[in-house]
């Protein structure tokens, strides 16, 4: 027998349910290869906004949120630093796994990855110039592995208390 949990809204309630496999929980997966994959930053202050953008565009997918977004596909693997190789790699193979037919890329402005870099490499006057670059090879290493999925890329510039999202072509 397996344990289960009654759909209530007043106290849970364990109920007993048989179960013949032995198994203790089964969940039922969707298929999720054919569909859009958004790729952004992990920063907590930014997700609610590409939550609402993602919406705006319809898509209603988990993102796949990485430090600095997009950037890890876009650092050349000779240029990547050892500890940061298996980020990347994990990207490439859910990319893979899920086999999408578009990919949404998302970066943004005061990214804190980008900001860090920059000061360590004392060119914090880059940092928006550099974000465009590796958005666009993101998009051109995307088109590379897989020339079928449609790649949009997007850039989100903070201003006051707005965050506003361009296509990567009116940047």
């Amino acid at each position: 027998a397996a344990a289960a949990l009654e759909d209530s809204s007043k106290a849970v309630k364990t109920v007993v349910v048989e179960n013949p496999d032995g198994d203790l929980f089964i969940v039922e997966l969707k298929e999720r290869k054919g569909e859009t994959l958004l790729i952004h930053c992990d920063e907590e202050d930014f997700q609610d906004a590409f939550t609402k953008f993602s919406k705006f565009l319809g898509v209603d997918a988990e993102p796949i949120r990485i430090p600095g977004g997009p950037k890890w596909l876009a650092a050349p693997t000779s240029e990547l630093p050892k500890e940061l190789e298996p980020a990347r790699r994990a990207a490439m193979e859910v990319l893979e796994r899920h086999s999408p037919e578009r990919v949404i890329l998302i970066a943004h402005s005061e990214c804190l990855l980008y900001d860090v870099i920059a000061a360590w490499e004392n060119e914090l006057e880059r940092v928006h110039e550099q974000q465009l670059e590796d958005l666009r090879l993101s998009e051109k290493t995307l088109h590379e592995w897989m020339p079928r999925v449609r790649v949009e890329a997007y850039y989100a510039q903070k201003t006051e208390n707005q965050l506003k999202f361009n296509p990567l072509t009116q940047q």
